[in-house]
């Protein structure tokens, strides 16, 4: 209980929080890059973040709920890497609201630090799944360690 307790209210949340509700520039992060996809009635569009001191990543799902009836809810979310896809890796996770109503739009935010990415081999991708607490496996965004290492162009 201590360390849920502990995970909510560190840094890495209140950074989360910040990115989930537009306020970037009060965070340390810098995009890099961002993709676009529609699945499962949700359209996303993904913003990838660096901290600029390269010590962590973070990812802001801009979500917007196409489903016509349904709203859309998280479910389960796991960070796990390919080189440990059984143990999951710790994050933190904010959301804008507690869920997006059909046809309406809504952020996600994780923080990642760069010690989930490490490991004796070096640095590795990890992988983030995002299930709607009503559905199936919804969406599987890769987070590429190279960010860490990339310079904002």
């Amino acid at each position: 209980m201590a360390r849920y307790q502990r995970e909510e209210t560190s840094v890495d949340h209140a950074w989360a929080s910040l990115l989930a509700n537009g306020r970037v520039i009060e965070t340390p992060f810098e995009q890099l890059r961002f993709n676009t996809l529609t699945e499962g009635g949700v359209e996303m569009t993904a913003l990838f973040f660096v901290a600029r001191d390269r010590t962590k990543m973070a990812v802001l799902l801009e979500l917007k709920n196409v489903h016509g009836t349904a709203p859309w809810r998280l479910g389960e979310t796991r960070l796990t890497s390919d080189a440990s896809p059984f143990t999951p890796k710790p994050f933190a996770l904010r959301m804008d609201r507690p869920e997006i109503d059909p046809r309406a739009s809504g952020n996600l935010a994780v923080v990642v630090d760069r010690r989930e990415f490490t490991t004796e081999k070096g640095l590795v991708d990890l992988t983030l799944a995002i299930a709607q607490k009503e559905g199936p496996l919804q969406m599987m965004i890769l987070l590429d360690w190279r960010l860490l290492e990339e310079k904002k162009r």
